[in-house]
């Protein structure tokens, strides 16, 4: 486990002061990737062997797809500068990597130019005029990055399969993608693939100290593990949200510097975590009160104005039975959320009784763990509405829909379970 203490002691290397923080504390190389150490030390592998081959990179966003690929980019031609003796001036060698990057590296946002024209304007005509040079005793390719690839259209990425082939002795291919279902499979069996996961709350919680420490922060412990939670692996919006929060604080304060952060100041910009509520409502599912759960879930989305994706992803976690979105317990027994209680009130008989809703975590595992059947049939409908969340489907009708299926499925279970209790009589 990275602790925060280790995390202060390394330099953070300084950035343009008037970059965001997520720019500004991007990877400059794989040693600075955050998470996925076992993809991070494969990649490094394929770098030192120096044939760079096509690469796609998948995952979630913030997951470090963007970063990877470029830091693949900067030590490909680090590489070829480490082995020519004679570049022993540090600016003669910068000047020279930023002529190599220029000639060498062509970046595309494949969400802004996904036509098949950028592929035979700029793409062809940027490979076709490339020719494998050597800089002393190393071989340098040219390098494409195609960022957010899956938003090609299917004849762009017709085209470059075949570009991947014809330009393979002198260019190669960097992809990232979030959905590499929307990838066509040739493209896809071209490239080397690395997954990349979500990153966890510890790692998460070191990076943000690193950041925070570099940016003369100051935060508790609890106020780390509270934006780790906020963040939901993704780093991006880890940092994000600790450059808001700061701001928050120091706006806030009445002395010169920077007022420390707590987890109470996450929460009062964020919200608090779901986790509770989500609970509320599928007890309500499980004990067959409808109304209950959908005026819960209708309270959810406008009252409190917790975002859709954000309650699937919670409510996927419980089920599955992995609660992410559950605060770590911190070091000497303290909650991550710093003991700020819940703020969210409802009319629900799960709701406005405390015991109730103490309870209603244990009710749902037992159900859960009761009925295997029920469980693979609400990580479905979940799994389709997530689906759906991430075309821009989280319209009210869809919310409800899904709570309507959940609780049709849960009274199949409660069937199922009269049904069992009646041959076994």
């Amino acid at each position: 486990m990275i602790s925060i203490a280790s995390a202060l002691d390394q330099d953070t290397p300084g950035r343009d002061a008037g970059l965001p923080w997520t720019e500004r504390h991007r990877p400059q190389s794989l040693g600075d990737m955050v998470g996925n150490a076992d993809v991070v030390s494969q990649v490094q592998r394929v770098i030192d062997a120096g044939d760079v081959p096509n690469l796609l990179f998948v995952g979630d966003p913030g997951t470090g797809k963007t970063s990877a690929a470029l830091c693949v980019a900067r030590a490909h031609m680090e590489r070829a500068l480490d082995v020519a003796p004679a570049i022993t001036d540090a600016a003669e060698r910068r000047v020279l990597f930023a002529k190599l990057w220029r000639a060498h590296v062509l970046m595309i946002n494949a969400s802004e130019e996904r036509g098949i024209q950028t592929v035979r304007t700029k793409v062809k005509t940027f490979a076709q005029y490339a020719s494998a040079r050597r800089v002393s005793d190393a071989r340098l390719y040219k390098l494409v990055l195609f960022d957010d690839c899956d938003h090609l259209t299917p004849e762009a990425q017709a085209s470059l399969r075949r570009l991947t082939e014809e330009h393979a002795p002198s260019t190669r291919f960097l992809f990232t993608c979030c959905d590499p279902s929307r990838l066509i499979q040739a493209l896809q069996s071209r490239c080397l693939l690395f997954a990349l996961r979500r990153v966890p709350n510890d790692a998460m919680s070191a990076h943000l100290a690193r950041v925070a420490h570099h940016e003369g922060v100051q935060c508790t412990d609890a106020a780390f593990a509270s934006l780790a939670d906020v963040a939901r692996g993704d780093v991006r919006r880890g940092v994000a949200t600790l450059q808001a929060v700061a701001a928050f604080c120091a706006a806030r304060s009445s002395t010169e510097g920077a007022r420390v952060v707590r987890a109470a100041d996450v929460e009062r910009l964020f919200g608090v975590e779901p986790t509770d509520d989500v609970n509320v409502l599928l007890a309500h599912v499980f004990d067959g009160r409808a109304d209950d759960a959908l005026r819960m879930a209708q309270r959810m989305m406008h009252d409190d104005g917790m975002p859709v994706a954000d309650l699937l992803e919670t409510m996927y976690a419980v089920v599955s039975g992995t609660d992410v979105a559950t605060p770590p317990t911190l070091p000497g027994g303290a909650s991550a959320s710093n003991g700020t209680p819940d703020v969210h009130t409802t009319n629900e008989s799960h709701s406005d009784d405390p015991s109730g809703r103490a309870l209603a975590p244990t009710h749902v595992r037992e159900t859960l763990a009761a009925d295997g059947l029920l469980r693979i049939a609400l990580l479905h409908d979940l799994t389709v509405a997530q689906e759906r969340a991430r075309r821009g489907l989280t319209t009210p009708m869809q919310w409800s829909g899904l709570v309507a299926r959940m609780c049709n499925a849960a009274a199949r279970s409660r069937a199922r379970a009269r049904a069992n209790q009646g041959s076994a009589m």
